[in-house]
């Protein structure tokens, strides 16, 4: 949801054969409008059967209408070899978190109960 406030993202071209290496925060989310590219995601460790470790790259081919959300922050990407690329990146922000809000209600409940309340005394009567 944008406000009043918030401009929205403005439309980026990337031509034919360019590639453009973009920071992205965990939540941003990359539109492609027209044409498509290829998102290639920073490097990473698999684990081999061997003493050493294989280096990998994921790739995802997008194309117009393709969302994508980053999970995590990082290095990321973008070759064109459509000449009518047309793509926005958005940076949100984040929602809080379900387990913060459990969390405050929790300790609301918890206060509550600690607060000392209106005592109540139990009248026995003596036969």
């Amino acid at each position: 949801m944008t406000s009043a406030h918030t401009p929205l993202p403005a439309s980026r071209a990337l031509p034919s054969g360019a590639q453009q290496l973009l920071q992205v925060q965990a939540g941003w989310v990359l539109h492609v409008q027209r044409g498509s590219l290829l998102l290639r995601l920073p490097l990473a460790l698999e684990p081999a059967l061997s003493l050493s470790d294989t280096v990998w790259q994921a790739r995802q081919q997008l194309t117009a209408g393709a969302i994508w959300v980053a999970q995590a922050p990082g290095w990321i990407r973008l070759d064109s070899r459509d000449p009518s690329c047309l793509y926005t990146l958005r940076q949100t922000s984040p929602a809080p978190a379900r387990w913060r809000l459990l969390a405050v209600d929790m300790l609301q409940r918890l206060i509550q109960r600690l607060q000392p309340g209106p005592t109540s005394q139990l009248s026995r009567s003596a036969d």
